[in-house]
């Protein structure tokens, strides 16, 4: 028995667990303590599960010792032994912090349960960005519900499979190249793509007929004219993009393969932040006008005054105080989950914020009462008409004076009603959430149910280019972000080798996602977060995240129920989503070297020409006006130009309408003309020696 214990002091000492002998059963018992495996990576937390039973049999009067060092396996593969305590207590204000649990690695393993508990985390942090994309795209379009729908449908399985293989990494046979991270790096449609897919929609479904503009499928089928401008329809844009994506994605893809100094000196973060930051303001004012209570009441707010329409049953003017306070609900939703919520709150905070808004508008309702009238009829009085130079003299009922003129007609007669007899109000319920989409929708869909025209659309080659160029900064700052929370150094080989895989793979992955019929994609920021609260790198987590989102993407009824969303909600929801864009913006610009006078002068360029097409568009384009679609004084089309010429300027009027391609040109192609000088090092030097 002597040995036994020696044995166990050896183990003692190189894990750091504790143990404890007892003679009489025979037993010596070790529990691993939180301390020693949060500070030993020899002890992992399933360790305290473990038990060495030692049994004592007698043979030939001398002592046997039978040691055996088991664990329960089985449960330990399904629940582990995580604090649970930690992921989902709530948090007091005011008080201290609490003590974290273990910090798994990337290529850990970990059990089952919790698994599925950390990728249901990471799909609850990134399904509100996913579905706000296609649903913000088919307002724009003006897609059917059925439409709507099934756009949700297939972001969510698109995103579930390009993850997939984010996570995966995947060797090139024959190559030192590989596909994917090899981290746990999720994928959502790319907010980049937002603004220049509007843009693009706007412009092919821009139509006159003689002069006036009409929207085809509705106004211009009654038109008698020749229909001037691209007269798409909603559906026939959308496929536009999608086949333009499809050549653009190879950009992103060619750039994997540069080396990590080339692609460190095109995107620096003076670039990728400048980039950020327009691409977040564009979608805020989008937000803004969904939560005043939709983007077409917006538009008219100061012309025909139509209603909103998109908020369930209930239509008021934009702007109307109720939709400002139901969407004022997700904004304080925020503001009490991140104070008192759990780290499993505070993680998936957009849902739950969406949740609390969905019950309030379940709950609460717009009476609408209208007067029973009774509508009297109308009859009409008829006045005979002297002519002009004639008079006449009620005294003595005489007519003076002779005609100039002549009237075809000298009777004119006139419409005259009485007042509506009224008797009380009739009085409606109106409700900001519908369940018609959700009833009517299917239980079950999957991608290619519904398809859309493809066409390549040459104007909007550059519009895109740049948004993929973002798409690939943004791919690049999110690797390192997730590199940095998965505990491991943002340098050296491997570093590399996740660079190279993600920009591969996020090329690929667009091409994936047109094909798929849905946005390109690129890396989620927001999953770094959960990293890091929740402690868990393992890929596993992001295996299972991957089969979470799959799942509610095959069941229809839940891209259903997020139709259901009114436009003030959803509104708020993506504000504060695009809000974040523009802090992490923010926050890219002052990283590396900072903002020197160089950068400050590149990033304030930038900013400031992007900002102000952004916020004043009419400057470069207006559209909608009479004529040929995307007017202005700028660049007048003129009728005996070329298809060819005509298409030139279509693309670059397209592509400097757009606040964050113009912005984000300037300052890459400022970052690339401009000579560095020694000073920047030296002020930056100075201001961190006050």
């Amino acid at each position: 028995m002597e040995d036994d214990k020696d044995q166990m002091e050896e183990y003692r000492n190189n894990t750091g667990i504790a143990g404890v002998y007892t003679r009489e059963g025979e037993t010596f018992s070790l529990v691993a303590s939180k301390e020693s495996m949060r500070d030993n990576e020899k002890a992992r937390p399933d360790m305290e599960m473990a038990s060495l039973d030692i049994s004592k049999e007698l043979s030939s009067g001398t002592d046997q010792p039978l040691i055996s060092f088991k664990y329960a396996g089985c449960l330990n593969f399904v629940w582990g032994g995580y604090d649970w305590g930690f992921l989902c207590m709530p948090r007091l204000p005011f008080r201290g912090r609490s003590k974290p649990p273990p910090f798994y690695s990337k290529d850990e393993d970990i059990s089952l349960v919790l698994a599925l508990i950390m990728g249901l985390q990471h799909a609850l942090a990134m399904v509100g960005g996913i579905v706000t994309a296609p649903l913000i795209i088919s307002k724009t379009a003006g897609f059917s519900a059925k439409t709507e729908s099934y756009s949700v449908s297939a972001a969510l399985i698109v995103t579930s499979v390009a993850s997939f293989i984010q996570i995966l990494q995947i060797r090139i046979p024959f190559t030192k190249y590989v596909i994917g991270s090899g981290l746990l790096s999720v994928m959502g449609i790319s907010f980049a793509y937002i603004p220049v897919a509007q843009n693009i929609i706007g412009n092919l479904k821009s139509c006159s007929c003689n002069g006036s503009p009409c929207e085809m499928n509705d106004s211009c089928n009654s038109c008698s004219q020749p229909l001037e401008g691209n007269c798409m329809t909603g559906e026939e844009a959308y496929g536009a993009i999608l086949g333009t994506v499809l050549v653009v994605c190879w950009f992103e893809t060619a750039l994997s393969f540069a080396s990590p100094k080339v692609i460190r000196r095109i995107f620096p973060p003076v670039v990728t932040g400048t980039c950020l930051i327009l691409v977040g303001v564009s979608l805020v004012a989008t937000g803004f006008e969904l939560w005043g209570g939709g983007q077409s009441c917006a538009s008219q707010v100061l012309t025909s005054k139509i209603l909103c329409t998109g908020n369930g049953d209930v239509v008021l003017p934009f702007g109307h105080k109720y939709y400002l306070g139901l969407g004022s609900v997700v904004f304080f939703s925020f503001i009490a989950t991140e104070m008192i919520g759990s780290p499993f709150m505070r993680n998936t905070q957009v849902i739950i914020a969406l949740a609390i808004a969905m019950i309030v508008a379940s709950v609460v309702h717009v009476t609408d009462c209208q007067a029973n009238c009774v509508v009297t009829p109308c009859s009409n009085v008829c006045y005979n008409v002297l002519p002009q130079g004639v008079s006449y003299n009620a005294s003595t009922n005489s007519i003076h004076g002779s005609p100039i003129s002549s009237y075809p007609n000298n009777t004119i007669c006139m419409q005259q009603c009485a007042q509506d007899v009224c008797d009380g109000f009739t009085c409606h319920r109106r409700s900001y959430v519908t369940t018609q989409q959700i009833s009517s929708a299917d239980w079950v869909t999957f991608l290619w149910t519904h398809t859309f025209p493809l066409k390549f659309y040459a104007p909007a080659v550059l519009p895109l280019f740049f948004a993929s160029m973002v798409a690939a900064t943004e791919c690049i700052g999110d690797i390192t972000a997730t590199t940095e929370a998965s505990r491991l150094n943002p340098y050296g080989s491997m570093y590399e080798k996740s660079i190279q895989g993600g920009l591969l793979a996020d090329g690929l992955n667009a091409f994936w996602a047109a094909l798929g019929t849905s946005l390109p994609l690129t890396t989620y920021a927001q999953n770094n977060g959960v990293i890091a609260l929740s402690r868990c790198a393992s890929r596993q987590a992001g295996f299972a995240c991957c089969f979470w989102l799959l799942l509610v993407g095959i069941f229809a009824k839940f891209a259903a129920a997020f139709m259901t969303i009114p436009n003030c909600i959803l509104g708020a929801i993506t504000a504060c989503l695009v809000a974040s864009v523009v802090v992490s913006g923010i926050h890219v610009l002052n990283l590396r070297e900072g903002l020197t006078r160089r950068n400050r002068f590149i990033a304030t360029l930038g900013i400031g020409i992007g900002l102000g097409v952004s916020l004043v568009p009419t400057v470069i384009n207006i559209s909608g006006q009479a004529g040929y679609p995307n007017e202005g004084h700028f660049w007048p089309f003129k009728t005996n130009w070329s298809p060819g010429y005509r298409g030139f300027r279509d693309a670059l009027i397209l592509f400097m309408s757009n606040g964050f391609s113009v912005g984000g040109f300037t300052s890459f192609l400022l970052n690339l003309i401009l000579p560095f000088d020694d000073d920047d090092g030296y002020e930056i030097q100075g201001k961190e020696s006050h």
